[in-house]
């Protein structure tokens, strides 16, 4: 024969009696309660009788029955810590020589350890404002002349325009030279303005943004000039630069753009850009020939690959154009001198 399991109150209501209810009534209240229930089982029925109790028990939620809230002392964890500060210097008294090797030691090491921290985050953060930023690579040479092997970010235009011509995958390119700026006059104004030679694709490669001008054609034609906003105030105050006149000694400019001033987390800084097609028409600089395969040291050639572009093959290509330069300068000093062309991911 099976036994008939007890029937008890709802659970609910039992856990918010004990949770609300003072300890020392808790057992007598909880008992009285109790005994109601079973007399109500076998005179109204269970549905009835657990009714009944749980209306009882929210009638005895009253201030008299709430029990008092378990008191903490505010000063405990003061007076912890300052129980750990009064053993930690007694300890570092007795022992100083020892305490001051471990404290100097700890100082050193974090000082160590935020300069690099603030360093990696410095390095990690330049040039992330660029839209193509992680497709844009850089031409370099290694230069292998006296001995040892030295890389350098520069490297001849003729290379760069014959990896740009032959070599798949590249979307966009831009050319670039130092040596850009000098004294810049308007008017009565003079200012010494510092920039580059650019060509006319460079606002396809980078997201320096331009204020005025048209980014398309602001650095197609010869003798075009963008200056960054601070140096068309220095030169204009707050006229409009646009399509005004800027003499670099001997020669005019127009103003064809107005950028942004540079980010300071950039590695490109310039206050001005010339068009890299003046260069071209002049045919030379104090240098030599700029475009010749040998001039690597003064011009920059940067790219922009294309998202499904295998990078190995694009080296492959590049050694194969460099291979055939070097085998065919007459001077064997300056192919050894060249070495080998690399691309690398700007920055």
């Amino acid at each position: 024969m099976k036994e008939n399991k007890p029937i008890n109150p709802p659970k609910w209501a039992n856990a918010f009696l004990e949770w609300y209810c003072r300890p020392e009534l808790l057992e007598d209240l909880q008992g009285d309660l109790y005994e109601l229930f079973q007399r109500n089982i076998k005179t109204k029925g269970i549905k009835q009788a657990r009714l009944i109790y749980s209306i009882d028990v929210l009638k005895f939620f009253r201030p008299y029955m709430i029990r008092k809230p378990k008191s903490s002392n505010p000063f405990s964890a003061v007076n912890m810590v300052s129980s750990h500060l009064k053993t930690s210097g007694r300890s570092i008294m007795r022992h100083k020589l020892f305490s001051a090797i471990n404290i100097t030691g700890l100082a050193i090491s974090m000082c160590v350890g935020l300069l690099v921290i603030a360093f990696l985050s410095d390095l990690l953060s330049y040039d992330k404002f660029h839209l193509k930023k992680d497709r844009i690579y850089r031409i370099i040479s290694a230069d292998t002349n006296n001995g040892g092997t030295m890389t350098m970010a520069s490297s001849s235009v003729s290379a760069g325009r014959k990896i740009v011509q032959t070599v798949p995958g590249i979307e966009f390119s831009v050319f670039m030279q130092r040596g850009f700026g000098g004294d810049a006059a308007v008017g009565e104004t003079i200012v010494p303005v510092s920039g580059l030679w650019a060509s006319g694709s460079f606002f396809d490669v980078f997201s320096f943004p331009l204020l005025r001008g048209n980014p398309a054609t602001a650095l197609q034609k010869p003798y075009s000039l963008v200056l960054t906003e601070a140096s068309a105030k220095r030169l204009f105050g707050n006229s409009e630069a646009l399509g005004k006149i800027v003499k670099f000694d001997t020669s005019n400019y127009i103003v064809t753009g107005v950028l942004k001033d540079i980010p300071k987390l950039s590695h490109l800084q310039f206050e001005a850009l010339g068009s890299f097609s003046t260069i071209e028409q002049r045919g030379a600089n104090a240098d030599g020939d700029f475009a010749s395969w040998e001039n690597i040291y003064s011009n920059y050639t940067y790219f922009v690959l294309s998202k499904k572009t295998d990078r190995l093959k694009v080296q492959v290509a590049i050694d194969k154009i460099c291979a055939a330069e070097n085998a065919s300068l007459k001077d064997r000093s300056l192919a050894e001198s060249i070495g080998s062309l690399y691309f690398m991911r700007v920055p």
